[in-house]
């Protein structure tokens, strides 16, 4: 059973109980991201990667030495909308792993020569997203959807923007969202709900509630692109494709999108794997996927293959999108892709660490929160009609697709004509 609280400087908690564990899993959520960087672009990640630079008190050293002597793990990431620091660590250990993320999360001491160390790393980082088009072209293709919203914006920065960082701006910032208010902390664990709620409140009460930075509004229109290619020496030609879509609020909506999902790209037997690797044997990799913001949301394709297939799989593609405008989801998928969601999510939902992902997103959105059972009989009770008329809305939105490889720009502007075809018409 789920619980929660907001403690009395105004920061949330929320908890669930799992009796079998002997450890506790916990996410400190931040509603801070990428999409509050403003001009100061990978902002937000380069606070991130600080706060595990410690303070008077902790130096970077001696925070791995005591997680390691803890027998713990400890780690963090940043998105477009938050940043969360999360862990595992036995049950004896945990009120010392906690004091010691809330002494780093809210008093880093982000002095400007960790400041110059760290920005080498981040580079280095940036380099090699550059250097890795699998990955790189995922951003390009937010690009296209999204901007000129800061949806479109990478979370690492760029270069110049994470070369000009100071520590000013930085610690600015921090200042302005890392507050109470702004946080929520997720745990799951086999303790009892008052026993956290009195330890959290003992370590975070330190910190009282402040005035804080108001997020600009994230409705911002965007305005998404047809088509766009990157020349790049590479040996396969990697293209990605995305749909952008209303927001998924309502539990049926985001069972939907998980459904869709798991057709046509997420598993060996999804259509997108059987007819393009096991049938025809044009691709290593491919792969669908959605992204769930909290005012809209996409579902998205990649594939990586030979560039002298890029007309053929830009047909293929075409013609599954216009079988499925003109057929739909048939019930034998719909029943196989149900015991197949229904599976997956059961799996998922006995991972604390899945579990608690799931209760610190929900809670810093102000999302309902629902138990496995309310999900999986979410699952059982998917109607055919109702699928399929969310499918159609889906593929009503016009199809953004980027390529990135090496393919002449001559050749680049004959495929912006036949991917028109994924909207069902050419020009």
């Amino acid at each position: 059973m789920t619980k929660s609280t907001q403690l009395s400087n105004g920061m949330k908690l929320v908890f669930e109980q799992k009796k079998s564990m002997h450890s506790v899993a916990f996410g400190l959520w931040v509603r801070v991201g990428s999409i509050d960087d403003g001009l100061h672009l990978g902002i937000a990640h380069f606070i991130e990667h600080m706060i595990f630079k410690g303070n008077d008190k902790w130096s970077a050293k001696k925070i791995a030495s005591h997680v390691d002597l803890l027998g713990a793990q400890l780690n963090a990431y940043t998105e477009k909308e938050s940043t969360c620091y999360y862990g595992r660590v036995i049950d004896e250990e945990f009120s010392s792993l906690l004091k010691l993320v809330s002494e780093i999360v809210l008093n880093p001491a982000i002095q400007q020569e960790d400041v110059e160390k760290e920005r080498q790393v981040i580079l280095e980082e940036i380099k090699m997203d550059l250097d890795t088009p699998d990955e790189r072209i995922h951003d390009l293709l937010d690009a296209l959807m999204f901007e000129p919203s800061p949806y479109g914006k990478g979370i690492l920065g760029e270069e110049k923007t994470v070369s000009a960082m100071e520590s000013t701006v930085l610690k600015a910032h921090h200042q302005s969202y890392y507050q109470p208010s702004q946080m929520v902390l997720s745990i799951v664990g086999n303790g009892e709900f008052e026993s956290y709620v009195s330890l959290v409140e003992e370590i975070f009460s330190q910190v009282p509630p402040q005035e804080i930075q108001t997020r600009a509004s994230s409705k911002e229109t965007s305005n998404p692109k047809h088509y766009q290619h990157f020349s790049k020496e590479t040996e396969q030609l990697h293209l990605a494709l995305g749909l952008q879509f209303q927001a998924l609020t309502e539990l049926k909506d985001r069972i939907y999108m998980s459904m869709i999902n798991s057709y046509l790209g997420s598993s060996m037997s999804s259509r997108l794997f059987q007819e393009f690797r096991e049938e025809r044997g044009w691709v290593y990799s491919i792969y669908s996927y959605s992204q769930l913001f909290q005012y809209h949301s996409s579902f998205n394709i990649y594939a990586g293959f030979q560039p002298e297939r890029t007309e053929e799989v830009i047909a293929l593609l075409a013609e599954i999108f216009q079988d499925l405008r003109a057929k739909g989801i048939d019930p034998d998928s719909i029943h196989t892709f149900k015991r197949y969601l229904k599976g997956t999510l059961a799996i998922s939902d006995e991972s604390p660490t899945s579990r608690m992902n799931y209760l610190g997103r929900a809670t810093l959105f102000e999302e309902p929160i629902y138990d496995s059972e309310e999900i999986l009989a979410g699952v059982d009770a998917i109607d055919e009609v109702e699928l399929n008329a969310f499918l159609m809305s889906l593929l009503e939105q016009e199809v953004s697709v980027v390529t990135l490889g090496p393919i002449s720009p001559a050749r680049a502007e004959a495929l912006a004509i036949s991917i028109q075809e994924l909207n069902g018409k050419a020009e």
